[in-house]
């Protein structure tokens, strides 16, 4: 696929026709395996520290558990080194023992390194998506593996290894599922160059995952971006965060469309650039600002200012006046409440309300107590939509993937839309660019249509064919 780049301008918002159905936290995020041997048990009315867990990780680690909340498998994707000893990246099944081809040992981890998710239309399969560093190499590698839990008599296994999607990748990786259901988006982030010690040209790169594999989507290139690493989806995937800007994203097409600024970084450390939204995807928590150790700032999305729309939950509501011990780790849970790290304590910290704006969401420490602790970045990484409660998802009514279909693609001057239905009504074509406005908007009642392109720059494009609410989606490169 052609390599196409989106610059950092606000555009209108794209207008889809869509139902909405209502989801709530999904019980796939119901174990977390995280730090020094210690897990988090969720259910619908509590949750449990428990100590049965083999991993220990600094970084990212992954976890996964069935629709019921059962424990599938979890581990970590690389090598970590805690004073002499060298922890080796495995997975492990529900049973707590390593897979038979579960062996993750030769690269080393990023710091927002790993997650997992299903693979769409493949029965009991799953993704394994991360980023890794070869020890010899400088820049991250984007990796996935397959896990197959029918093998090894149900316990799963690994069935696919270290399959290599893209190379030269920065620290920072999310996912969140696309409106279809059929999809994941994956976020990355490409280093460009330096324009000064703290600001970076970067291109934000989104991959798709489903049944097919794993491949290069969109890319958004910002040319402000204050420095690299953590990144998150919302849990309606409709927001992105990374470092000072809280991106526009249209989960149904895979873009970014535009961003909103949220403030100056330059004091962060990387350690610390860690954020999390609420499960109504209408509040943004952050590590900072701050001039003296680490707020934690809480951002009201729905407001289109966010730089005037900022409350200091840490720090009695000064920037000036925050506690000062280095945070690490910041994840919603499936309960709706916030969980946060503070490195080196046995305690886990909480917000309890975390979609109410200003002291109602009641930050509270030392809520959680840890069975081992000590120094470690961050919790599993999930699938976003996995944690949304109460809100509304945009699921397009698809169109038969066998009644349309396009050609050639890629796309030099025209391309002929081709319908096999003998019942074919009144149809809308409508052809978004790659930052989703709407370029074409035409009507057709023929089962052949021709489609002039020869107008249009280079790129590539939307082509969606509506009837009655139902629609097909074909994504197009113009050569």
């Amino acid at each position: 696929m052609k390599n196409v780049v989106h610059h950092n301008r606000t555009l209108p918002t794209l207008l889809i026709f869509f139902f909405s159905i209502t989801c709530s936290a999904q019980k796939e995020a119901w174990n977390w395996h995280f730090g020094s041997f210690n897990t988090l048990r969720f259910t619908e009315s509590a949750v449990t520290v428990e100590s049965n867990n083999k991993l220990r990780s600094k970084k990212s680690p992954f976890s996964m558990s069935d629709s019921e909340g059962n424990l599938l498998f979890y581990g970590k994707p690389g090598n970590e080194t805690y004073g002499n000893n060298v922890y080796t990246g495995v997975i492990y099944n529900r049973f707590h023992s390593p897979m038979p081809n579960g062996s993750l040992q030769t690269y080393r981890t990023a710091l927002q390194s790993a997650t997992a998710f299903p693979k769409s239309g493949s029965g009991n399969q799953y993704y394994v998506v991360n980023l890794s560093e070869d020890w010899q190499n400088v820049g991250h590698k984007l990796r996935y593996s397959v896990i197959d839990m029918d093998l090894d008599n149900g316990n799963g296994d690994v069935s696919q290894k270290d399959n290599i999607v893209a190379n030269d990748l920065l620290d920072g990786l999310s996912v969140t599922q696309s409106v279809d259901q059929e999809s994941f988006w994956i976020s990355t982030i490409r280093y460009l160059y330096s324009i000064s010690d703290v600001d970076y040209i970067v291109d934000i790169e989104i991959y798709r995952a489903d049944s097919s594999g794993i491949q290069l989507w969109s890319t958004y290139r910002d040319t402000s971006s204050l420095g690299f690493n953590h990144m998150k989806f919302s849990p309606n995937g409709h927001f992105l965060h990374h470092r000072d800007k809280v991106y526009d994203f249209d989960p149904e097409l895979g873009v970014i469309t535009g961003y909103r600024s949220i403030g100056n970084y330059e004091s962060y450390s990387i350690l610390n650039d860690k954020s999390e939204f609420s499960a109504d995807s209408k509040v943004l928590y952050t590590f900072g600002p701050g001039a003296t150790g680490f707020c934690i700032a809480q951002y009201d999305l729905t407001k289109a200012n966010l730089l005037e729309n900022i409350y200091i939950v840490e720090g009695n509501g000064s920037t000036t006046d925050c506690t000062g011990l280095i945070k690490g780790g910041m994840q919603l849970g499936p309960d709706g409440r916030i969980y946060i790290n503070v490195n080196l304590s046995s305690f886990l910290n909480r917000i309890e309300h975390p979609e109410i704006i200003g002291p109602g969401c009641a930050y509270n420490i030392a809520q959680i107590e840890l069975n081992n602790y000590e120094f470690f970045f961050d919790f599993p990484i999930f699938p976003t939509n996995y944690l949304a409660a109460s809100t509304t998802t945009q699921v397009s009514n698809q169109i038969s993937a066998e009644e349309w279909q396009l050609f050639p693609n890629p796309v030099q001057d025209f391309f002929t839309l081709s319908s096999n239905s003998s019942n074919l009504g009144n149809y809308q074509i409508l052809i978004n660019d790659s930052s989703g406005r709407i370029i074409k908007n035409e009507y057709i009642d023929t089962p052949v249509h021709r489609v002039d392109m020869q107008a249009l720059p280079t790129g590539f494009y939307f082509v969606q064919v509506i009837s009655e609410g139902q629609k097909q989606l074909f994504k197009i490169v113009r050569l």
